[in-house]
């Protein structure tokens, strides 16, 4: 009962945004010069996050694809790919990658209202992190935090730390165009983010114009 319930909650979380798998195809552009850079080789070693500055039209989500592919090579399938998208109904869970590396991504669009919610963003994450990694359930299910498919942003943010802080392995997070988000809701989300500058398994990086309301 409790695996059924479990697969209903993903099932309904996955309903209402389209996977980034379709997002992330056609990585293009020479970005091979990001793995010599020092601000890159210092993120890798955890700490503060990666802040991707560039004008509109400049390759930020391209370059975003590029890392999550990068990051993506040594963790191996994304939690998109760990799932049967021909099953009709709770999706199947036989071919979960490893969850001792997980990237996750989330790609902000003013034109679509739906990616413009910071709590899209953390159900979203919620949703990656418990596809590729269903024993991290056992730290929220059954308890106050755990939100339903329709909670509120508290309630995802708690239950997103909880297993962050209670995982082992290292977890990726990629956000392009954060300044896309609605800008109150992306203070709320900029604040839990900063929250993990001292986890080293925490690595985030975000993309952004260069608009002072969006970097603290």
């Amino acid at each position: 009962v409790r695996i059924e319930k479990e697969r209903r909650f993903l099932n309904r979380l996955r309903r209402d945004w389209p996977d980034d798998a379709a997002i992330l195809t056609n990585v293009a552009g020479p970005h091979s010069w990001l793995e010599e850079s020092s601000a890159w080789k210092q993120w890798l070693q955890g700490g503060e996050r990666l802040w991707i500055i560039g004008d509109q039209g400049m390759g930020k989500t391209y370059l975003s694809k590029f890392i999550i592919s990068l990051l993506r090579h040594d963790s191996g399938k994304s939690a998109e790919s760990a799932i049967d998208g021909s099953q009709i109904g709770p999706p199947s869970y036989a071919t979960i990658p490893s969850p001792a590396h997980m990237v996750l991504s989330y790609f902000c669009d003013a034109r679509r209202p739906s990616r413009q919610e910071h709590i899209q963003v953390l159900r979203s994450f919620l949703n990656q992190t418990l596809t590729q990694d269903q024993g991290q359930f056992k730290y929220i299910y059954g308890t106050a935090i755990f939100p339903s498919a329709q909670g509120s942003f508290q309630q995802f943010t708690q239950a997103f730390e909880m297993i962050l802080r209670n995982r082992k392995g290292t977890t990726d997070i990629v956000i392009d165009a954060i300044d896309e988000c609605d800008s109150g809701p992306r203070r709320e989300l900029l604040g839990f983010l900063t929250s993990f500058e001292l986890v080293s398994s925490v690595r985030v990086i975000l993309t952004s114009r260069p608009d002072p309301n969006s970097r603290p």
